[in-house]
């Protein structure tokens, strides 16, 4: 065990942990569903985010440890994680069109108007 996994289980730091989740809970909430992503996905953006020791064993403590997280965190398994949502409907975010998609398909139809 790492020094950083002993200082994390102490205090309990899952700040960007914390921060992921914050941001998938807004992002369901602007769609007006639960969401679910995937458990590796989830992981790597909290990895992503700063927090490179973090796995799947991270997330079970983090569960059990830190309330506002599990408030979170509708339900999780090693496949798929389920966040809290203001229905019980979910949608799964990695399907969802980025904003991006959608300029972009706008650019290319305006410039062949143009030509």
């Amino acid at each position: 065990m790492r020094l950083h996994d002993l200082i994390r289980e102490d205090t309990g730091n899952y700040s960007a942990l914390m921060t992921v989740l914050s941001y998938l809970r807004s992002r369901a909430e602007k769609i007006g569903q639960g969401q679910k992503i995937k458990t590796l996905t989830l992981i790597n953006m909290v990895k992503n985010a700063g927090d490179s020791a973090f796995n799947y064993g991270s997330l079970v403590n983090a569960n059990k440890k830190n309330p506002a997280i599990k408030n979170l965190i509708k339900s999780f398994n090693q496949d798929e994680v389920i966040l809290t949502g203001n229905s019980d409907s979910s949608v799964d975010l990695e399907k969802i069109n980025a904003p991006t998609d959608t300029v972009g398909k706008m650019a290319k139809q305006a410039l062949s108007k143009r030509m």
